[in-house]
């Protein structure tokens, strides 16, 4: 019986070490799902990737903050050569003196028309 409890006890200890190691290795393979992907923003005209990047939005009654490319601005501060001009709920409006230009917060969704092959017809009932 006592021999019984001491192998319990050693597969308890072996499986928890297993597992606390899979725990500390799992930083290098898991990406942190929190983190904004670059291609959660779309620059209108321009293309995923290319110049800034909107990450976040924080609006509340006294604030109106977002996060580009890793920077905290507000309305007034600069952004590379613009000025943020207005914050809103999905974008913010960057004016470089020339152009305006629109961060999206979500990327467009576009229609695509689609088909669906004849072997994989919904069945008429």
């Amino acid at each position: 019986m006592v021999e019984l409890v001491s192998d319990i006890v050693k597969c308890v200890v072996i499986g928890l070490l297993f597992f606390s190691g899979m725990a500390f290795a799992a930083d290098d393979y898991v990406p942190d799902p929190t983190r904004p992907s670059s291609a959660s923003a779309v620059a209108v005209g321009g293309s995923i990737g290319s110049g800034p990047v909107l990450q976040s939005v924080l609006i509340s009654p006294g604030r109106r903050v977002a996060v580009i490319s890793g920077q905290t601005v507000r309305v007034g501060d600069k952004v590379a050569e613009a000025r943020v001009v207005r914050i809103s709920e999905t974008e913010v409006q960057l004016d470089d003196g020339k152009e305006i230009k629109i961060l999206k917060l979500y990327p467009p969704i576009g229609k695509r028309i689609g088909y669906m092959p004849a072997h994989k017809a919904p069945v008429q009932r």
